[in-house]
């Protein structure tokens, strides 16, 4: 599972994923990180300085 971080300005700066033996993780646990990616993300993204 991977998640955009995004400038302030909404370009792609890079990616934040996770990864997991699937005899460990379910799909249905790693689809259920995905909002905490999306909100590690987002608050990378509000610390990078604008293009």
């Amino acid at each position: 599972m991977a998640v955009p971080i995004l400038r302030p300005d909404g370009s792609v700066f890079a990616a934040l994923s996770t990864a997991a033996p699937a005899f460990r993780r379910s799909m249905d646990d790693l689809v259920a990180m995905v909002p905490l990616l999306q909100a590690a993300a987002s608050e990378l993204g509000v610390r990078l300085p604008a293009r």
